[in-house]
């Protein structure tokens, strides 16, 4: 990738703000849109003041700790792949695997969702309309109501306190759903930790293949596909900690294919 040091970095980081500008989800490190442009803003601003020619200014940014090791890490993948793709599928990737889950979360709730406004509907006829009625009946017939009939009269006694709390909390459920659920991992769900295991897996065996496609050894591919540490001794890829089917991408007989296509 051409460029000064001061250049290449800046590019990255205009790539970040133009795609999180569109609102395509990211995880840079930084905890919310508005600090990740601050952030950028704030880094920007001491970059233009260095020199072009300053070729420290890329190591002194992936040692400083100050700043998110995804960032970091994503900014050496960015300076060191020739295809700039892989770096921004590194911050995409994790964003994207927990948005589909919160669609799918969404798209499973939608229908109870909907029967639960109907039976709310229904039960506050009922309370209303229909056990004024059947309360009017006994008494003409000179008898007792039945639990069903206690049942409704009591939820038609307590349907000042219910009937407007319960459009309220229904409410403030979507206003969260609609601004807060895409913080929450998810990770508590049944199968959750096991669908964001395959994703990383997935993604992480696409960035391999794109970095050897590109020309990157494997050895640094592995490097840049790794959490950054600012100690350089553990830095140092362990091949035992990868899944066993990329373990055997990785280190299997092929039979004469392309390792990066397998």
């Amino acid at each position: 990738m051409s460029g000064s040091p001061v250049q290449r970095v800046l590019a990255f980081n205009r790539e970040l703000s133009a795609l999180s500008a569109t609102g395509l989800p990211l995880d840079v490190g930084f905890p919310s849109r508005e600090s990740l442009a601050a952030g950028l803003e704030k880094l920007n601003t001491r970059l233009i003041a260095r020199s072009d020619r300053d070729d420290t200014v890329s190591e002194q940014i992936l040692t400083d700790t100050s700043l998110p090791a995804r960032y970091r890490l994503a900014l050496k993948t960015w300076l060191e792949c020739d295809d700039p793709g892989v770096a921004l599928d590194s911050v995409t990737a994790p964003a994207d695997s927990r948005y589909e889950l919160r669609q799918s979360i969404s798209h499973a709730l939608t229908y109870p969702l909907i029967v639960f406004v109907l039976a709310y509907f229904a039960f506050l006829y009922l309370c209303s309309v229909t056990a004024p009625k059947m309360e009017a009946m006994y008494a003409q017939l000179l008898r007792e109501p039945g639990d069903s009939l206690l049942l409704l009269r009591s939820g038609r006694e307590a349907l000042p306190i219910w009937g407007p709390l319960i459009p309220l909390l229904l409410v403030a459920a979507l206003v969260w759903w609609r601004y807060r659920s895409a913080r929450v991992g998810w990770r508590f769900l049944p199968g959750a930790s096991r669908y964001y295991s395959a994703t990383r897996n997935a993604a992480l065996a696409r960035r391999l293949a794109r970095m050897m496609e590109s020309g990157t050894s494997l050895e640094q591919a592995l490097q840049l596909t790794w959490p950054l540490s600012s100690d350089r001794s553990e830095h140092t890829v362990s091949i035992d900690k990868l899944p066993r089917l990329l373990r055997w991408a990785i280190e299997g007989d092929l039979g004469g294919e392309s390792r990066s296509r397998v």
